[in-house]
Parts: C-alpha cells; structure tokens; sequence
C-alpha cells in the first residue's frame, strides 16, 4: 500500500500528516508540539502574495528557506514513521497560482513529483469524507490526505427526487370502513334486560325423569350378567359327560443289531523342507552431521554519517536529524559558505582556479564556486587524502574514500558503472560513475584497481573543475 504525506503551510506554523497502512496520523515535528514555528525563517507574506514581484535575491532565499523546512519535516518522517513517503502533497492557505518557487524548493530538498492545493480544497475534502472535530490549526494537513484518497468533493445542494420524477404516481392509501360498535344494552322486545325480574325465593322442582333412566339402565344389565352366567354352567357340564377314557397300549422293544466299523488305514505324506537361501544385508554408512548448539551471532557494523554527507547534487549537512539541510549545486556562495563554516570552522586554504573558479578547502573536502553575473554559485565538491572511516565524509549509501569496488559492485545494475582508467595500458587504475536515481546526477571516483581488492581513492560530483583526463 502507497504513503502518503501531506505538509500544510499556515501564517505561523507548519503541519503535518502521513498516511501509512490505510492509517492516518498527524506527524509531531516537534519533540513536544504538534507544529513547527515558521514565522521568523519564513515570510509567508511574500510567499502566499502572488502579485508580488520578488528581486532574484529575496526569490532565492525564500527557495532555500522552503527547502529547508520540507528537508525537516522528511527527515522527521523518516525518524518517526521509518518509511519515506510515495507521495508528498503540499496544502498552501494562500494563492496557488504560482507554483514555480514551490516546485523549485522540492527539487532542492530532492522531492519528487509534489502536488501543491489550495486550503479550502482540502477542508472541503475532509468535511465530506473525514471525521468531525479537527483542531482548525491542523485540519488542512488532514484534509489532504482525504483529498489524495478521494479527490475533491462534491459543492452545492443535492436535488430533491420526487415520485413524479421518477414517472410514479402517488398512491392514495384508503382506510377501509369500520364497522359500528355492538350497543351497551340489547333491547328484547318492548322491554330492557334491565326490566327482567328474578324470584330466586322459589324452589326448584324435583326432576324424575332421570331417576326413571337410571333404574331402567341398571336392570338391563343385571339380566344381561345372569343370561351370561347360565349358559356358561351348562357347557361346562356336559363337555365333563363326553369324555372316554383310554386303556394303555403296551409297547414291544425293537433289539438293535451293532454294525462294525471297519478301520481305514492313512497313509502318511512326507513333507519335504524347502532350504531358505538367506540374503546378505549391506550396511550403509551413515555420516555423522555435526549440530551446532549455541548460534552464531553475526555483527553488523552500522556506519553512521558525520556532519557532512557526499550527495549528487549537492552537501547535506546534519543528516538524518531535525536540522537537516541540503546545500544544492546552483546555490549562492555566500549561503553555502556560512552554512559550512558554521560546521566546519574556517577554510584552510583559498586557491583561486582558471575560468573564474574559487576553490575552498576544508581539510580532505574542496568546494568549488564558479562567477557568474548574479554572483558566485556553488558547483561541485571534491574529496581525497585520508579515509572515510576517519573524516565521516560517506555519501547516503556509505561509500567514501576507502571503499572497496567489492561494495560498488553491490549497487543494483544500472546504478553504477566501473571500468578501466587507462584501457590498453599496464595501470590497474579503474573508474567509477554512481547515479543513484537515474536522472544524470552522478557521482564519480577514481579506484586503485577495477577487481575485488581495488578501493576509492577520489571522489567528487558537479562541474567546474576537471578531475581526470584520459589518456
């Protein structure tokens, strides 16, 4: 499932909100507050005003103060949420007619593909399909994440659907009529119920019709059971009359002759034994596995970034923590400069290059800025001398000066290219060009060797300065 991460700008603070796993949250950028203060790095006069035209100077500072807030606020989502986000949408509370100096603030802090909407956009979004009770301070920032789901709602009453627009007529519903209640009092003839009266002082005659029934019932059967009982007497007599006694018959004994038995002689069978040839069995060797009781425990050496990272299209300074900051190529000297001696403390030498090139050197790191009429911009970085594992000068994927090609060659194919320095020729010498994104900004490096046990011995990124010429 894609994330999503939306940033809303407001007068004093920005916010924001992240999307991950079908949940939505609101991303803390702060360690105690849900917000982070813009009003002193950010004028959001000049920026949410499109009518008014900026001097290149003031266009370029506000640049890089956008750039900075959105390295922030990813970098806070990377610590926080662990995921960098698939999309990245941007709610403005002012006009968003001008889109340039936001577009250009992504490409600097290296976002890819943002989508900038106007707020009430947003709040429309999440009063059709979001929860009610947001906190009016952050509910653009979750409003766009409705608004990335859904997309805009719908404005204006919806129509009233009658039965007659649907070709129906309406039913009349008729009660069917109601019969009349019974009256309270039945009137029989020309006199109430009420006018009955009842002599209950006089006493009931004797009834003796039933006493009649009764009596002829009770004879009936008493001459029924004496009927019954005579004719059973007189069978019984005479079937004792018709019996005859019988004389015993004496029975002569029949002598019964014995029959011998003649024994029949059975020949024994012999039965021969069949030999069993018995099978020989061959053993199999078994090999014996050895078990292995306590598990290896295997170390992994985590690298960690030192104040300086080695980027493609620029330094980034701080990585990885709340005040991250990408220094571009294409930036103005005097920004880029105070950023690294803030850092760094003071150049250590100043070497002023042909074709109008002002080169800085910070110890193993050279910076290079090339004069144009707007002013000196920073174009490309060089490292070389002592190792990264002293210096802390690793790009984001931990290469640096000391690397070995056996690492490089781990890159996914695509993303790197290593070949001979000087083809035709005995030096092992071998080169290197790392583009991480596909997009042309590369990184490019000199090795000792292009096998297995070659390491990096330079490495820098931009134009200005050329580094290596074949031949």
């Amino acid at each position: 499932m894609k994330t999503a991460l939306t940033i809303y700008i407001g007068d004093d603070s920005a916010f924001a909100a992240v999307d991950v796993n079908g949940q939505i949250d609101l991303l803390a950028l702060g360690e105690s507050e849900t917000g982070l203060p813009i009003k002193e790095t950010l004028n959001t006069e000049k920026l949410f005003h499109a009518e008014v035209e900026l001097p290149n100077e003031d266009l370029i500072h506000l640049e890089l103060s956008l750039a900075n807030l959105f390295s922030k606020i990813i970098a806070r989502c990377i610590r926080v949420v662990d995921v960098y986000p698939d999309e990245v949408l941007l709610v403005v509370s002012g006009d968003s007619s001008d889109l340039d100096i936001y577009h250009a603030a992504s490409r600097r802090a290296q976002i890819r593909n943002m989508t900038v909407i106007e707020e009430n956009r947003s709040l429309a979004a999440l009063a059709s399909y979001g929860p009610k009770g947001i906190s009016s301070d952050y509910a653009p920032a979750i409003g766009g994440l409705f608004w990335i789901r859904h997309g805009d709602s719908l404005t204006g009453s919806l129509p009233i659907v009658t039965r007659e627009d649907l070709g129906a007529e309406e039913k009349v519903v008729k009660k069917p009529r109601v019969a009349p209640s019974a009256p309270s009092v039945i009137s029989l003839g020309d006199r109430s119920v009420f006018d009955l009266q009842i002599n209950r002082n006089r006493k009931k005659r004797f009834n003796l019709s039933w006493v009649a029934a009764v009596l002829i019932l009770c004879a009936g059967v008493a001459s029924v059971y004496y009927f019954a009982f005579s004719d059973s007497q007189e069978s019984s007599t005479k079937l004792e009359s018709a019996v005859v006694p019988v004389a015993s018959v004496p029975v002569a004994s029949v002598p019964v002759a014995s029959v011998p038995v003649a024994s029949v002689p059975v020949a024994s069978v012999p039965v021969t034994s069949v030999p069993v040839t018995s099978v020989p069995v061959t053993s199999v060797p078994v090999t014996s596995v050895p078990v292995v009781d306590d598990e290896e425990v295997i170390e992994v050496e985590i690298i960690e970034l030192g104040v300086v990272t080695l980027n493609e299209n620029g330094l980034l300074l701080l990585a990885g923590t709340a005040n991250q900051l990408l220094l571009s190529f294409d930036s103005p000297q005097e920004a880029v400069m105070s950023s690294l001696i803030s850092i760094l403390g003071e150049p250590n030498e100043e070497i002023c290059g042909p074709n109008d090139l002002q080169v800085f050197k910070f110890d193993d790191l050279e910076v290079v800025f090339e004069s144009y009429d707007m002013g000196s911009i920073f174009s490309q970085w060089f490292v070389s001398g002592e190792g990264a594992s002293k210096t802390g000068l690793w790009t984001l994927d931990r290469f640096g000066l000391g690397s070995s090609v056996t690492e490089l060659k781990k890159l996914p194919e695509g993303q790197v290219v290593i070949e001979e320095a000087f083809p035709g020729t005995n030096d092992p010498a071998g080169k290197f060009q790392i583009d991480p994104f596909g997009l042309g900004m590369l990184i490019n490096g000199l090795t000792s060797n292009t096998n297995d046990q070659g390491i990096i011995l330079q490495m820098w990124a931009g134009q200005g300065c050329q580094r290596f010429s074949e031949g």
